[in-house]
Formats: structure tokens, sequence, C-alpha cells
């Protein structure tokens, strides 16, 4: 019997024996938001890495160094990753589109010898110009090095403060060993990444993945119908999805009626998922197809289990034969089955940390070595795991605890729901009053207050329905599915009306406008929040009767004035209290019409006009957080001052200031 240990091999080194072994067998192909897609194979990913590691070791990177990846999904950020390991550094993958000033607090935690990006206010020390110029370059000879810590993931949390989590340990495993809940296919699998690399899941999955010997395909960016044509195409074996892409791919039209049957399991984490959700994926892969499982960044611990579980104990996700799980209250001491308490994990025989935080205070650990990350959950009597929520999301309303997926996961099996959450706003007479914002699917017709209401009623208990209900055009999700959930409730300031529309009741006019607020967060343009008095806001449309019906018969605005505009267009004019909505209508085609002021493009942006009184502080504002501004402070009368800035979704807003006479 042979009982020798697999032989580890070091992250760089294991690139070089896949390329010698198979140098014109396909391991990436990556699929962009637009154009063709691009295959590399063994060959081409060791070259590349080789000769992005020569230009970061030239930069002084070294055994030992952290180089910061900040990319966009592409094949350069995976180039990159693998040529700082063969020189023996830690690679921390950071979102490439953060604002400047959160960027800067994360590398100042950090402490990095180099950055990698293409950032708007080129602070990084190596762009994306410069990576692909090292294409003719000759690959170094480097020797062999383990990098030591290899990984680091930068965590803002949902509670916005910066922290690094380092995984210490080598950099190095043996092939095949370690893949979670996998069974290894030794014919090899393709795995498909819809996630950001910057977030755990894409990163690691697909580093693991070409670790083994896998094709990995890549998307630029998650699209749910492109994800079933990749899965098609490719004939993809493995996809790892967070229940919001699951929810939209489930929704995509025709879904019931594609090819799933190259999948040999589709991995959902990140989040709990609605049960329908659940029931609907086991519907369309099979039970034994269909994996959950929860574990965290940190490494403490996972627990998994397939559809057939599952369904023997819905809701859970899962157990575990190497994660010992214990559920703790406020004093320490365990709970029995059924009551929700601390979740603690600890892997099997293993009781020194397994991971280091810089920027924020140590985890919660018990003197045996379990670690709690902040989540709540239960046991049942077969030692299932359960989750809760976040300790910091729960809601505390009227004494009751009210736990926010609960909540959401009614809201999103509404049919006329695109996405949700739910947070607890200050309330005098609830201590916290639960509040649903809601993005419709169709944002020209919201689903109404009391048809939500009724709608959750039949799922929840009473006291768990929101108390009101606010429709949006778009929640600000991350690519990897996330919301800052503080800071949806400091936007929102506790007040008594909501910051954006109301979604509207069935029967009678809609509910009184939000005021400023309505005009002021109708949009993408997060900035603002900065504002001391938001008076008009100017959106350029396609369907201009179905603008009009949108912001007149659902949000309440009166239309006052028609007039046109040079450039061939109409506007028209509609007030709610002090705020002013100005819709642009084209009446030629979209490509013809050149918008006023200057700005182009073609129809689809929008653009605000904000009156404040700091100008000169909320331009610099806007450019510490990397917009473009596209007008510097200027007067442009006496006593009339503008600023025009454009966010990197081409949304334009100008700032007047006003001083009175």
């Amino acid at each position: 019997m042979n009982t020798t240990e697999p032989a580890l091999v070091s992250y760089g080194r294991r690139f070089s024996d896949l390329a010698l072994a198979r140098p014109a067998k396909t391991a990436l192909i990556f699929s962009p938001r637009e154009g063709a897609e691009r295959s590399f194979t063994w060959a081409d990913l060791e070259r590349r890495s080789l000769q992005i590691a020569g230009l970061l070791q030239s930069r002084g990177v070294g055994q030992g160094g952290m180089v910061i990846v900040g990319l966009p999904n592409s094949p350069e950020h995976v180039f990159a990753a693998i040529g700082a390991w063969k020189l023996g550094a830690c690679v921390l993958p950071l979102r490439y589109d953060l604002p400047a000033w959160e960027r800067e607090r994360l590398l100042e935690v950090a402490k990095p010898n180099l950055t990698i990006g293409d950032w708007s206010d080129g602070a990084a020390d190596v762009g994306k110009a410069e990576l692909a110029a090292t294409r003719n370059d000759e690959p170094p000879l480097l020797d062999d090095r383990v990098a030591e810590p290899a990984v680091a993931i930068a965590s803002s949390g949902s509670t916005g403060t910066p922290k690094i989590i380092l995984r210490p340990g080598r950099g190095e495993r043996a092939p095949g060993v370690n893949r979670g809940p996998l069974e290894r296919n030794p014919a090899g699998n393709t795995e498909l990444v819809p996630a950001p690399l910057y977030h755990t899941n894409g990163f690691f999955l697909t580093h693991h993945s070409l670790f083994d010997g896998d094709r990995v395909v890549v998307m630029e960016r998650f699209d749910a119908a492109k994800v079933l044509d990749l899965i098609e195409r490719y004939r993809v074996n493995i996809v790892t999805m967070v229940p919001t892409m699951l929810l939209r791919v489930a929704r995509v039209p025709g879904v019931e009626r594609r090819d799933f049957s190259s999948i040999t399991a589709v991995l959902q984490g990140g989040a709990t998922c609605p049960d329908w959700l659940v029931r609907f994926w086991i519907d369309r892969v099979g039970p034994q197809r269909f994996i959950m499982s929860y574990g965290a960044t940190e490494n403490v611990g996972m627990v998994s289990l397939n559809g057939s579980e599952w369904l023997e104990h819905p809701g859970s996700v899962g157990r575990s034969d190497d994660t010992d799980v214990r559920i703790l209250d406020e004093d320490g001491a365990d709970l029995p089955p059924g009551e929700i308490g601390e979740i603690y994990l600890r892997k099997v025989d293993i009781t020194e940390p397994s991971f280091e935080y810089r920027g924020a205070p140590p985890a919660k650990r018990t003197a045996d070595g379990f670690t709690c990350l902040g989540d709540l959950g239960w046991l049942d009597e077969d030692g299932y795991l359960y989750i809760a929520d976040r300790r910091v999301d729960m809601i505390v309303s009227g004494g009751a605890n009210v736990f926010p997926a609960e909540v959401e996961a009614a809201l999103l099996e509404h049919p006329e729901v695109f996405d949700a959450v739910v947070v607890g706003l200050p309330d005098a007479e609830w201590g916290q009053r639960i509040h649903a914002i809601v993005q419709p699917r169709d944002p020209t017709r919201p689903p109404s207050a009391e048809a939500l209401r009724a709608h959750c009623r039949e799922r929840i208990a009473a006291y768990k329905v929101p108390k009101d209900f606010e429709c949006v055009a778009r929640l600000p999700r991350t690519d990897a599915g996330k919301l800052n959930r503080s800071a949806l409730v400091a936007e929102r300031g506790g007040e008594a009306a909501p910051r954006s529309a109301p979604c509207a009741d069935e029967a009678g006019p809609p509910r009184a406008c939000g005021g400023r607020r309505t005009a002021a967060n109708t949009g993408a343009f997060m900035v603002v929040s900065l504002n001391k008095k938001a008076v008009d806001m100017g959106i350029v449309v396609r369907d201009g009767p179905a603008a009009l019906r949108f912001y007149r018969d659902t949000l309440g605005f009166e239309q006052v004035k028609d007039m046109p505009i040079p450039g061939g267009a109409t506007m028209h004019r509609l007030r709610c209290g002090d705020s002013l909505i100005k819709i642009v209508v084209p009446t030629e085609p979209p490509e013809a019409f050149a918008p006023p002021g200057g700005l182009q493009g073609a129809t689809g942006y929008r653009y605000w006009t904000i009156h404040v009184s700091n100008l000169d502080e909320i331009v610099q504002a806007c450019r510490d957080g990397g917009y473009r501004i596209a007008i510097e402070p200027v007067e442009l009368r006496p006593g009339t001052s503008i600023g025009m800035v454009e966010d990197p979704e081409g949304n334009w807003v100008e700032f007047v200031q006003e001083v009175p006479a």
C-alpha cells in the first residue's frame, strides 16, 4: 500500500510544469463584455507570466514582497498574479474601481511594494500598457521560489472599515488536493468564473483550477445571458455563483430550455440562498450537481451539502467531516440544536489561527481555537448548519430580532422584483423600523407598496414585514454581488421619508414624492450625497412617453412645461416640491442627436444640475473620488459659478453655486 504523501509544488513552479507537459493545450479563455473571446495555451500562460515577472523584478519586487493587482478581470490580471508568485511575492487582488480615497486607505494598511492598475489618477506603479509592452521581452530564468504568505484579500465588509486578510502559509500545495466539496475529475474540467478576480471566489477558483490543470473561462464582467451561452459553447463542467448571480441567470427568458448537460457542479456560496431559488437550480441541474457551501476568506473551516441533502434539511448550508461547528451565546456557552447564536468554526485538529488581520482588531476566538466571524445561525439535531444573518445586519424592531436575509428572500420571490435589500432605520416607536429597498424588474412599472406588503405577509411573520418600501433604479451592488449596508442606512439618515421614491400604492395617486431626495437619488451618481440643495436633474432617454409616465404617474411629478431645444430634441420639465426633472427626448434617431451644452455621446447617459453652497470643496471631493473634472469651477456670471464632473459610467453632474446679491 502506497502511503506516500503527495508532493508539494510551488505556485510559480506548477505553471512551468504544465507548460512543459501540455504546451499547446488551452489553459485560459477570456470572455470580454464586447468583442471576440481570446484563448491562451499553457505555453502562453508561462511565457506571459515570466515576462511580467521580469518587469516586476526590475521594479524591486522579490521574495517576501507584496504586489497589488488592481485590474479588471483580464488575462493580464492572471499573468501578473502568477508572475508575482514566481518571484516569491504575496499577491493582493484589489477592486479596480475603488474611489481614490478608499483605495488609499487600503494601500496604507497593506503597504505593498508595487501596485498594478489603470487608475484614473495615475497612482499605480505599473499600468496595463507597461504590462503589454513586455510581450516581446525575453522571459527571464528564475529559481523556484515559494511565496510566504502567498495571498492577501482586501475587505471593507458591510461596515466600510478597511482591512487586509492575510492567509499565513507557504504558496505551495499538491495538485488536485483540497478542492473543497468537489471530487477531482482525472480527465480535467472546464470551469467558468463569472465573479470578479478581486473577490475571494473569483481569485481562488481561477488560480486553484489552473493549478490543477483545468481549463478556465474568465468573464470580464458577469452577464446572466452570457453565462448560459458560455456554458453551452465551452461545455462548462463547474461554475460558482453567489445568490445574486443565480437569481439573475434563473430569470433569463428561456433558461429552462438551455443545455446544462455538461455541468457536473453548480456551486453556491457568498451568502444564503432563498429556498425557492435552490429548488429552481436543483430542478435544472439535478440534486447531486447543485452544491452549497459556507466558509470565509479567513479559511477557518467550511461546511457544504448537495441538493439531495438540502431537500432533507431545507435551508441548511451543510456540515463537514473536517470542520467542527459550535453555536455559542453571548457569554460563550454552547447552545442546543435549534437555538440561534454566534457561529464558531475550527478545522479539525488545527488550533492555530489560519489568518491575520491588518487594519482591524482580531476576530473572536475561543481558548480551544474556534473562530467567530460575526455570523448568526443554528444547528439541527443532525449537525447541519443554518445561517440566520450577520450580527451587524440584524434588525431589532419592537424588541423582536429580524434577519434581513429572510425578508429579502421573500421579496425576491416576487416576479416584479429584480433585486432587494432590507435595512433597519432608527424609529422612535419601534427602535428600528424595517425598510425595504427594491429594484423593480421594470422601473417604469414598479410593484406597489401594498402588493409587496401582501406578498411578504404570505411568506413571513407579520412583525417581519417591512414598514415601508422604497423603489430605486439600481441597487449599488459590487461585481461580487455585495452591498455596503451601513452606507445605505447612512444615506437615509434615519429620516421618516425614504431618500428615493417610495413604491406607489395600488389605489389612487402615488404617495407624496420624496422632494429633493427623489431628484438627488434617481440614478447612479453617488456624489449627490454631498449636495446642499438639489434643484434639477436631466435625463436623456430613448422612450420619452415611458419616462414621462414613470415620473408623472408613478412618482407623482407634475408636468409643467415642454419646449424644443437645439440639437433636435424636446425638453419636458416636471416638478415635485423643490425638485425639477428635465427629460430630454431626441426627435431624431438617438445616434444623430447632439446633446446640448457640448456634451458628447449617445442617449442613455444622465446629467444632473445640483445647487450647492461649497462648489470648490465638492469638485475637489469628486476629483479625489476618481471622477473626471470636465469643467473646473468658473464664474459664469456675477454671483454664479459652475463646475462639471463626469463619473466612470458616463453620467455628468453640473454643480452651481449662487451667491445672493
